[in-house]
């Protein structure tokens, strides 16, 4: 991995007299200083930036920060910092989740995994952060996200959701990190071979890993839970457009099928509709087209 600081002229003096012992040849005009402690590289530029390089650059990142009182940042953000700094340099996988606030429609994962040599040609092309677009865009990029990417999908309808929140110890977070899993490792036996997996952090790194504990062929090697991941890597707004062109098509289908011009999101129309629903003596439905353990479903009830 690699770590960065910006020194002080006085830092940089003490630093080179700390690890001067350690010193290597200088290899180009713009360094001052290079150094190899056990399996890490340090590089002092004349910029005053210090780069650390090598399988145990944090635990040198943390010495030096140390020494200069300098907050350090956890490995993780360390990480995370690093590698969005270097994202048009990457070719990485992500992915992104949608319908989890809806209270009608499935829950979608997209996984898309995004060349460097394609980034800009994404980005020109309007890949985003698929809220930040309406619908029509959304679909349009999609056919074109789905030609130009090698990604995976996983779909989960409302009767399935329904079923699995019915057993012991789950809950939405965990649920989400289940279909992410399975997206990424769909992607993955799809011949790919990632820099680095981004996925939407909907959670914290550990607590993610925590909700798979109990899984088997759980993806981990290269993987950051990063937040507003889909702000930052192309990759994971590509996915976040196709999980969304996917959650439209299932909803209008569900729309379709039972008759009813159901509203997006959990908000008082989504209320109204459930009481409709009922009054209309349909209520079984409600386990094939909503999310029935969300509270609008006992706010209707108690009222």
């Amino acid at each position: 991995m690699t770590y960065t600081l910006d020194l002080e002229d006085n830092q940089i003096e003490l630093l080179i007299d700390k690890y001067n012992d350690y010193r290597l040849e200088n290899t180009n005009e713009y360094t001052i200083f290079r150094a190899k402690v056990a399996t890490t590289t340090i590089t002092v530029f004349n910029t005053n930036k210090v780069v650390l390089q090598g399988n145990n650059a944090y635990k040198a990142y943390v010495t030096i920060c140390n020494a200069f009182d300098i907050p350090v940042m956890s490995e993780e953000k360390a990480k995370a910092e690093i590698l969005e700094v270097n994202s048009f340099n990457l070719s990485i996988a992500g992915s992104d989740e949608v319908g989890t606030g809806d209270y009608f429609g499935p829950i979608v994962v997209s996984a898309c995994f995004v060349p460097k040599e394609s980034i800009l040609e994404l980005k020109r092309l309007g890949v985003k952060d698929s809220k930040k677009l309406d619908d029509n865009k959304i679909i349009e990029l999609a056919k074109v996200i789905k030609a130009k990417t090698v990604n995976a999908s996983v779909i989960l309808s409302n009767d399935k959701f329904n079923s699995i929140m019915n057993q012991p110890n789950m809950n939405m977070n965990k649920i989400k990190a289940i279909l992410h899993n399975k997206a990424l490792s769909n992607l993955l036996a799809k011949g790919i071979n990632p820099d680095a997996i981004v996925i939407d952090g909907f959670t914290t790194q550990d607590k993610y890993f925590a909700y798979l504990a109990d899984k088997d062929d759980v993806v981990k090697e290269n993987v950051r839970v990063i937040e507003k991941a889909e702000d930052k890597y192309i990759s994971v707004g590509a996915a976040s457009i196709l999980a969304r062109a996917y959650f439209l098509k299932s909803f209008n289908e569900l729309c379709e099928k039972y008759g009813y011009n159901l509203p997006k999101g959990a908000g008082p129309n989504v209320d109204k509709m459930i009481y409709t629903i009922i009054t209309q003596g349909k209520k079984d439905i409600l386990k094939d087209i909503a999310k029935v353990s969300f509270k609008n479903t006992y706010k209707i009830k108690n009222d």
